[in-house]
């Protein structure tokens, strides 16, 4: 998982994290508790920022009630109300943790499609940032980067919820700085490490599913299967294996 990459610019710029200038000026950082579906069903799409196999990715803007603010988070839209429904369980059983995307909550938009609110991080992947070759060479990125993702499968396991499909695309990146255009410095000088990692996608993700797994029942992304999941005999492992 210890990926670097050629240093292009001091400030990661991805295609999947472009924003316009209305959202930037009113994005907010902070915590953000759940929202009500009937309030979060009044969000506004912005554009698109992401596709999947069973999901597309929105870039979305909702106005939050008695602060004069908005909360800029993407929208993970489902064709289908069951997988919205399993994923959002998995969410509800995580805990509150600085290495996973909040989940905001579930609601219909206004296309009758169910879609997951899920924290905005700015820069989008980490696959994205390796493939643009927009990650600094530095050690301390690299780093910060690795303890967050096993920062993010600890927390994840303390509740016996099991990712099984961990890859570089399912990693995003943001950062500490509190807007954007404040973040030009993020990556260089003393304020490399101002860099998060924060995992998301939990659409194959499964509560006490490491027992008895066999290659008929294994899930993920083929080239970041461990071989032991590849096994044609059952497996009998662990959270902590």
């Amino acid at each position: 998982l210890l990926f670097i990459a050629r240093y292009k610019k001091p400030c990661l710029a991805s295609k999947a994290s472009k924003v316009t200038d209305q959202a930037l000026a009113i994005e907010v950082q902070g915590e953000q508790s759940y929202i009500q579906p009937s309030h979060l069903s009044q969000a506004e799409m912005i554009d698109t920022i992401g596709h999947g196999s069973q999901a597309t990715v929105m870039l979305a803007k909702l106005q939050i009630q008695g602060q004069g603010t908005a909360l800029i988070f993407a929208a993970k839209q489902y064709a289908h109300r069951e997988a919205a429904q399993l994923e959002l369980q998995v969410f509800e059983k995580l805990p509150p943790s600085e290495h996973i995307v909040r989940c905001y909550g579930c609601a219909l938009n206004d296309k009758r499609r169910w879609f997951l609110a899920l924290e905005y991080c700015r820069y989008g992947s980490l696959a994205s940032c390796l493939q643009a070759k927009q990650l600094p060479r530095h050690r301390d990125v690299a780093l910060r980067i690795f303890l967050d993702i096993l920062g993010g499968l600890r927390d994840a396991h303390s509740v016996s919820v099991v990712h099984r499909d961990l890859k570089p695309a399912n990693v995003l990146l943001t950062c500490t700085c509190p807007a954007l255009s404040e973040c030009s410095s993020a990556l260089t000088g003393n304020s490399v490490n101002a860099i998060r990692a924060k995992l998301t996608d939990f659409g194959m993700a499964k509560v006490d599913a490491m027992l008895g797994m066999s290659s008929g029942n294994a899930a993920g992304t083929i080239a970041f299967l461990p071989p032991e999941r590849m096994s044609r005999q059952a497996l009998d492992a662990d959270l902590s294996t």
